[in-house]
């Protein structure tokens, strides 16, 4: 089976994502019936989730490994429009297309690192993919109206920082604006617990991870860490002690906050480096 898979990966998949692209513009211009361009998004996911080296990809797991995309996928994954392509479905349509097209922006920001021609074209990408992820948080109606929007987002913003340094991120154009935005968006979610208990996770990840590369950042460009982490340290031991009051006032249980051992798990690992970083500013 697997040499068939390889035979298509390499003889026609390509083909296919970009017939894939092509009907996707097509659709979006001549506004489509939102199931054809779910079909059509659906067909471009597909083809950023392929099995490309044989290792059972799992996108269930946050830590999933960076896509090993074909080096004939240069030119169109550096093609600006490709991504702008998947920002402009988000922007026109609600879910299960928008959900898509955040999903397929999550696979594009997966893509080795080797993939890019060279450094200025790979910041070029990561210009676009922050900027994009900027626009998408600006506009909080749809996110807080749609939570597979906002869960594919979380995982989008966590994504960013699996695949590229904070050096990297530091310099992108507009990191000022995009970090001041994850913040707001960590703490609302914090605060929010009901709502964003399965998105938490990946929030925290993006943290954790970001000041964990702190002792490795090199140059003058502030990352503006030191005045953002503690909040989100504060908001994330206010909101469990919030949520505990509230489930006792409705006459709940406190096992329904303890019974998600995996998710407590999970945030549990993201906190003590969130904990220590700034630590006189978290007490």
């Amino acid at each position: 089976h697997r040499k068939v898979a390889v035979s298509f990966r390499d003889l026609a998949l390509l083909n296919v994502f970009k017939v894939s692209l092509v009907a996707l513009r097509y659709l979006l211009d001549n506004r489509a019936d939102d199931k054809l361009k779910e079909q059509g998004l659906t067909l471009a996911l597909s083809c950023l989730s392929f099995d490309f080296v044989g290792t059972c990809l799992d996108d269930s797991a946050e830590d999933m490994s960076t896509i090993q995309v074909p080096s004939s996928w240069r030119s169109l994954v550096e093609d600006p429009t490709t991504l702008q392509l998947f920002l402009d479905y988000y922007s026109s349509s609600v879910p299960p297309p928008s959900r898509l097209a955040l999903e397929s922006l999550v696979r594009l920001a997966s893509v080795r690192r080797s993939l890019f021609s060279n450094d200025a074209e790979r910041s070029k990408f990561l210009n676009r993919l922050v900027s994009g992820c900027r626009d998408i948080m600006l506009d909080q109606q749809k996110l807080t109206q749609h939570h597979d929007n906002y869960h594919e987002l979380c995982r989008l913003l966590g994504r960013l920082k699996t695949n590229f340094q904070l050096s990297e991120l530091v310099s992108v154009e507009n990191y000022t604006e995009w970090i001041q935005l994850v913040a707001r968006l960590t703490i609302d979610s914090l605060n929010s617990w009901q709502y964003a208990k399965d998105s938490v996770y990946y929030l925290l990840g993006l943290w954790s991870r970001l000041v964990s590369s702190m002792p490795y950042l090199k140059g003058d460009s502030p990352s503006l860490l030191e005045a953002n982490v503690p909040k989100i340290t504060q908001a994330y031991i206010t909101s469990r002690l919030t949520s505990v009051q509230v489930v006792l006032t409705e006459n709940g249980s406190l096992d329904e906050l303890l019974d998600a051992e995996d998710q407590l798990s999970e945030q549990l690992e993201s906190l003590p480096y969130l904990v220590r970083f700034q630590y006189d500013k978290s007490r």
